[in-house]
């Protein structure tokens, strides 16, 4: 604002001065209410950001336990599938290892059963060309009968 204060007798005139105050006095006025309405707003925005962050770091927390609680989990559950899987290879080892024996037993079994059908087999042809001999003995008796 420039100087235009008017002298008078003891410095400048008294009117101009204080209008000149008052004009300073309503802009300082309305400066400092604004400041204050924004100081307000920023207290009021710093108070929305601190419980947001309060919001967040609580979530963060919860976060943090459940993947903690679901990592812990997870290592239960491959461990107790570990143990799932060696019990279900162990017993199935031992299925195979019983029928690996019972097939041997079988095999065993089957080669002797084998063994004496042929022995048989050999007795009835044996039988066979025994009969057939002595049928070929008794026909010329036959005849003479």
């Amino acid at each position: 604002m420039p100087n235009t204060y008017g002298t008078a007798l003891f410095g400048y005139k008294r009117k101009s001065v204080d209008r000149a105050v008052d004009a300073l006095r309503a802009d300082y006025e309305r400066l400092l209410g604004e400041k204050q309405e924004r100081l307000i707003q920023l207290r009021n925005e710093n108070n929305h950001l601190k419980e947001e962050l309060e919001r967040l770091t609580s979530m963060e927390s919860c976060i943090s336990v459940a993947l903690i609680s679901a990592r812990q989990k997870a290592q239960e559950m491959e461990q107790q599938a570990q143990q799932e899987a060696r019990a279900h290879l162990e017993r199935h080892a031992a299925e195979i290892a019983a029928m690996r024996r019972a097939s041997a037993q079988l095999r065993g079994s089957l080669h002797d059963e084998v063994a004496r059908i042929n022995r048989l087999s050999g007795e009835f042809h044996h039988l066979l060309e025994r009969m057939q001999r002595d049928e070929e003995q008794l026909e010329p008796m036959r005849k003479e009968a």
